[in-house]
């Protein structure tokens, strides 16, 4: 999660979210990505989904089954569809959906674990790991 929140600070010097995602696969970490929606003028890219779509191409795959995401912050829907779509098989992170400001729009309470559930799929989800240094990031 360290490496998660390094990338945030990344994304706070891009003037994006200080949304970030780390993908890891037999403990080693293979890709890292951070929010870019202002700067790209694109409300999909999500770090969570931007990370999916760039090892897949890399490693010439869609299943990532064997991969652990790390993120800064409960993945959104979109996000969370696009992790059961990847099958990765375990979500890690730091602070909720609704612990960050009330103007980063488009939001739901739609939560990460009831769109896992919804899927059938068996994902472990993981909370809150550094959620205060989490949610410091948004401050």
């Amino acid at each position: 999660m360290w490496e998660a929140l390094k990338e945030s600070d990344i994304a706070l010097k891009e003037w994006n979210r200080p949304f970030a995602a780390v993908l890891v696969r037999n403990d080693e970490i293979i890709w890292r990505e951070h929010n870019k929606v202002l700067t790209s003028n694109d409300p999909t890219a999500h770090a969570e989904l931007d990370l999916i779509k760039k090892v897949c191409k890399k490693y010439q795959t869609d299943d990532l089954s064997d991969c652990i995401l790390y993120a800064t912050c409960e993945p959104c829907p979109m996000c969370a569809a696009a992790i059961v779509w990847a099958n990765i098989w375990t979500i890690v992170y730091g602070c909720d959906n609704y612990e960050w400001p009330s103007n980063y729009k488009r939001q739901n309470d739609l939560t990460c674990v009831e769109v896992v559930k919804k899927s059938g799929q068996d994902i472990k989800i993981i909370k809150h790991i550094l959620r205060e240094e989490c949610k410091n990031t948004f401050k």
